[in-house]
């Protein structure tokens, strides 16, 4: 039942918003059958990559304009899952420390604090 066209259309899922989930359901197929396919299918499993990718763009974006939407935590939640090397569970800020040596860590943010201090900062700076 694969066909290499799914390509394009899971992107394109994802550019519009949707989620492997979504796209399984539209597909009418098990969101299992879409993980047999990537790793049966090396195109698919770079489509899907892309199709992360993608989705990640769009709630990054939607995320910057919406500021304090009620849904900015799932969103970043989502952001946290698709793209876990930008926007993983922790942050870490250090200061001082000793020249060439690691920093000194003074505080750990969740990235939903993180976040919503960087989106304040934005606000602040865009008025």
């Amino acid at each position: 039942m694969y066909d290499p066209a799914f390509c394009e259309r899971v992107v394109e899922c994802a550019s519009a918003g949707g989620t492997l989930d979504s796209f399984a359901a539209a597909m009418g197929v098990a969101r299992s059958t879409l993980t047999r396919w990537a790793q049966e299918h090396e195109d698919f499993r770079t489509a899907i990559e892309r199709a992360k990718t993608a989705l990640a763009a769009r709630l990054h974006g939607e995320c910057m304009e919406s500021g304090s939407s009620p849904f900015i935590g799932y969103r970043v939640k989502l952001l946290a899952n698709l793209a876990p090397e930008d926007f993983r569970d922790r942050s870490e800020v250090g200061v001082g420390g000793t020249l060439g040596a690691p920093p000194v860590a003074v505080a750990q943010l969740s990235d939903t604090d993180a976040l919503a201090r960087y989106l304040a900062m934005s606000q602040r700076a865009a008025t």
